[in-house]
Order: structure tokens, then C-alpha cells, then sequence
């Protein structure tokens, strides 16, 4: 008797209503061949029977029309806290890693979670992959750039997302180099607009360029310089975290950007940034920072001097040495002290020719005793160099 219905009046009692469940339906369909063909005969009408299983039923088996309809359903009458929904990462990420951009089906349910300002709390399995510890949320946006999707499939689901939902996946977008991305985030954002976590979301465009100045991924010296261009962005952020970072991570091409930007100043917080070149060997980024007129080898009592020979960075010790302001005799031949202590008889050498004894029968005899003596003995010459220069 069904079977005489339009199928416009079957598909509302078997898809509209939200009384009959997957099995009811098709328990229905197998009842006669045209009911079967009106409920089950299209790629529309599957997509509504797999729905009626649920969303996750249908991203399980890649039932990707099916789980768009569902995740419609769901939304409906759900309200979107500050304009995004808060779903679990197991519902989101396994459709991400999917991967599926050929098909068209997938793409649509992507685009949809995008519109519908889904995102998802940051779980751990996100910080060491993608590097967002600083990070609370991850949009649809967010995990499309971190599972390196790109191309149209990133510009559809750019265009999908809101606005907030774009800045919050920046610093994904800087942390994997991903500089097109970057330049449309950028141009399709506007600073502190509603929307999102509910709390002004600047701090966005800074994480963004720490996350930048961190990377070694793709074209990141490219994306620190656009970040760079863009009045939003702050690189002496958190007193100059963006520069004091990429010394750390020995990203040369990114320092030398930054100092060409008048705001940073490299010698903040007694030239924090030398010091951390110097001790992680950076020998390119040392020489970047010795040519800059604000950086000074010898605050806190020749720091960096010392830091290269306790480290053993010779390169770095040798660029620190050919600089006029350093001192190779500071605090009492402390440098000399310092190396022999150490058992570095390369850094004793090359401070001995910078002078630090001075070039005479002194400095000799302890050359001499690096020669065929041990650290202890080289310590002891070198006290015995230092108090009779003490009593002449």
C-alpha cells in the first residue's frame, strides 16, 4: 500500500519525521522493489538512510554524504557558542585524515564542518606533530593545513570558514611554511573581531610569528617576513621572543630579517640573543648579530665570551676574538681560568694569540705547558702568569 505514495510523501516519512531509524527503513525498503527504489534507489536518498545511522557511524565507513547530513541534523537547534561549536577531535579528525580531496562528497563535508564554525580542543598528539602547544582550539582549517592538504581543496575551505575560525589557524599556517595560506588569512582577517574564543584574539597574529621564527618548514623565513609587513604583528612580542627563538633554533635567513626591522632591538634583556647564538654554536647568526651597532659582545662581563669556550663552540669563539670590543683578558684572565678548567686547550690557544697574557715571555711559558702539560698544569701556569704580572 506504500508503494502507491509519492516519493516525495515516502522520503518525508522515512527521512523527515526522525521517528524511523536505519533499520526501520530499511526494513521498509526490502518490502517491494519500488519502495526499495524510492528509499534507496539514489545517491540522495543512501545519503538520508545513511544518516539515520549517525555521524560517526557514517565517517567510520566513509560514508561522507551521509555524514554531512547527520552533522546537519545534529547542528539543528544547537546553538554556536561565540559562533563555533565545540566537538570532540575524534569526531573531526579521523574526516581530516581521510584525506579523500577527489571526492567531492568529502570535500562538501569538510566545507560544511568549516561554515558551521566547527573546532576541536587541542589534544596532545597535536603539539609535538603540528606545534600548537600555546593553542587551545584547532579549527577545520587548522587540521586541513596541519595534515598538509592544500591547493583548492585549502581555498574552498578558506572561503568556508569564518573569519575567526581563519585566524585561529594561522599559527598552524606560519608553523608549516605555509606562506599562501598565510597571505590569504592575512588579507581575509580583520584584528580583534568577534567570534571565535570570545576574548580578543591578537595574541593570534603574535603566536603565529613565534611559531614562524621556530620553524625550519617550508618557506617560514618567507612567512615571518609577510607576518612582518602586517601592523597586527608584533616581533618584540613576549621582549623579543620572536628573534631570541630563532637564535635558539639557528634560523639564520629569519634573524636577519628581523634585525632589518626597526623595531627589534637584539641587545634587549643584556643581549639575550648573542647568548643563545653563541651557546647553541650558531656561528652565522653570531656574525648577523656582532655587524648590528645595538649588540655589545661584552655585556655581563664578557657572558658570551665565556659561554663559547665552556661550550666549546671554537668557530664561535674565533668570530667573538676578531671583534675589537671583546676583551680576551677580562675579570682577571677569567677566560684563560675559565678554558683551562674546562680542559679546552684549543680555546687557551687562541686566547693566548688574542693576548690574553700579553704576547711576551708569560704567555710563552704557558703556551709551553699546553704543550705537554695537563689541564691542571696549564691552570697552575697560568696563576703563576697572573700573580707575577700581579707583583711586577
Amino acid at each position: 500500500m506504500l508503494d502507491v505514495l509519492p516519493a516525495e510523501l515516502l522520503h518525508a516519512i522515512a527521512y523527515g519525521v526522525g521517528v524511523l531509524g536505519a533499520t526501520d527503513v530499511l526494513a521498509m525498503a526490502m518490502t517491494c522493489k519500488a519502495l526499495h527504489g524510492v528509499l534507496l534507489g539514489d545517491r540522495y536518498s543512501r545519503a538520508h538512510a545513511h544518516a539515520l545511522s549517525g555521524y560517526n557511524a557514517c565517517v567510520a565507513h566513509k560514508l561522507w554524504d551521509g555524514a554531512r547530513l547527520a552533522a546537519a541534523s545534529a547542528m539543528r537547534g544547537a546553538s554556536a557558542a561565540d559562533g563555533l561549536r565545540l566537538w570532540p577531535a575524534s569526531s573531526i579528525r579521523p574526516v581530516v585524515a581521510a584525506q579523500a580531496s577527489d571526492d567531492p562528497a568529502w570535500t562538501a563535508l569538510v566545507a560544511h564542518l568549516a561554515r558551521a564554525g566547527v573546532c576541536c580542543k587541542v589534544e596532545r598528539y597535536m603539539v609535538w606533530a603540528y606545534g600548537c602547544g600555546d593553542l587551545e582550539l584547532v579549527s577545520i582549517l587548522g587540521l586541513v593545513l596541519a595534515f598538509g592538504l592544500e591547493g583548492e581543496l585549502v581555498q574552498a575551505v578558506m572561503a568556508a570558514s569564518p573569519p575567526w575560525s581563519q585566524r585561529m589557524a594561522l599559527p598552524i599556517a606560519a608553523h608549516i611554511g605555509a606562506l599562501h595560506a598565510v597571505e590569504l588569512i592575512l588579507a581575509n582577517t580583520t584584528h580583534g573581531a568577534g567570534g571565535g574564543s570570545g576574548r580578543g584574539d591578537g595574541w593570534l597574529f603574535d603566536l603565529a610569528l613565534l611559531y614562524a621564527c621556530r620553524s625550519e618548514a617550508g618557506d617560514s623565513a618567507a612567512v615571518v617576513a609577510r607576518l612582518l609587513a602586517d601592523e597586527r604583528v608584533d616581533p618584540t612580542v613576549q621582549a623579543n621572543a620572536p628573534l631570541r627563538d630563532s637564535c635558539y633554533h639557528g634560523r639564520e635567513a629569519t634573524v636577519a630579517i628581523l634585525l632589518d626591522d626597526p623595531r627589534v632591538n637584539p641587545s634587549v634583556d643584556s643581549n639575550v640573543a648573542l647568548c643563545e647564538a653563541v651557546e647553541r654554536g650558531q656561528l652565522g647568526i653570531v656574525l648577523l648579530l656582532l655587524q648590528h651597532p645595538a649588540v655589545d659582545p661584552t655585556d655581563l662581563g664578557h657572558e658570551a665570551l665565556l659561554l663559547a669556550i665552556s661550550r666549546g663552540n671554537m668557530d664561535v669563539l674565533d668570530a667573538l676574538l676578531a671583534d675589537s670590543r671583546v676583551d680576551s683578558s677580562t675579570r682577571g684572565q677569567l677566560p684563560l681560568r675559565l678554558a683551562a678548567e674546562n680542559g679546552r686547550m684549543d680555546a687557551i690557544a687562541r686566547l693566548l694569540d688574542a693576548g690574553a697574557l700579553g704576547h711576551g715571555q708569560k704567555a710563552q711559558a704557558v703556551r709551553e705547558t699546553v704543550g705537554h702539560g695537563d689541564a691542571a698544569d696549564v691552570l697552575a701556569a697560568i696563576e703563576l702568569a697572573r700573580s707575577s704580572s700581579d707583583e711586577s
